[in-house]
């Protein structure tokens, strides 16, 4: 009778026990849980607010989505990568292969891209100025500027070729002195670009004024409170 007893006590607790353990598993799978580092709240078109980037590179945090070859582009700019920017950009592709049909001569194209790499590179005081037909993409990605990604869509109808899609970033500069100008001189803190890319993956309308679609409702100038140098 005791051996009995004793035998279903311990069975009651053995299933009691695997019950609890079975309701415990049930919860732990069902509840809703947030991952360390998840991402932050969605906004228009399921772009969520990007983190910030080191110089030279650009922040693909969870949700922003950016085209490669106009991430490329951009820190090509800040990297000093010239003979990257020429063979991503759709005109200097054409111009080289017009120069090498035209000459026939191997040492004519490479003279053209040597031209060509001297446009990207160079950087005027003068030139470092936004007006109303835009400025020449150097000026924007400068080396010590941070890059965000935040959006991508469709891009600009009507260009030289069909547009595969357009990537936008959120450029913003660490001091005044490196800034690119807006039209009255002021150095701007941060702006906000848009880079099309072909279907071909090359850069539409590349290193020309005008090029960069810009966003002017997002142009900030808010150095004091955004981490800018005040003095640089």
């Amino acid at each position: 009778m005791v051996y009995w007893f004793r035998k279903s006590a311990t069975r009651w607790i053995l299933t009691a026990a695997l019950g609890i353990i079975a309701g415990v598993g049930f919860w732990w799978w069902t509840v809703p849980r947030t991952m360390p580092g998840a991402g932050s709240a969605r906004g228009i078109e399921g772009v969520s607010t990007p983190g910030v980037a080191e110089p030279g590179s650009a922040s693909e945090t969870s949700g922003v989505v950016g085209n490669p070859v106009a991430v490329r582009y951009a820190t090509g700019f800040q990297q000093g990568a010239w003979d990257e920017i020429v063979n991503m950009t759709c005109w200097m592709q054409q111009r080289l292969m017009r120069v090498q049909i035209e000459s026939g001569s191997p040492a004519a194209r490479e003279e053209a891209r040597t031209e060509l790499r001297k446009r990207v590179s160079n950087r005027y005081v003068e030139g470092n100025q936004l007006r109303p037909e835009g400025v020449e993409d150097q000026y924007v990605f400068v080396s010590d500027a941070m890059i965000e990604l935040v959006g991508l869509d469709a891009g600009r109808p009507s260009l030289e070729q069909p547009t595969k899609d357009r990537t936008w970033m959120r450029v913003s500069y660490r001091s005044r002195r490196g800034a690119l100008r807006d039209d009255k001189g002021i150095p701007i803190r941060s702006i906000t670009v848009g880079v099309n890319v072909s279907t071909g993956d090359l850069v539409l309308k590349a290193n020309v004024i005008g090029n960069l679609d810009i966003d002017r409702n997002s142009i900030s100038y808010d150095w004091e409170t955004a981490g800018g140098s005040r003095k640089g």
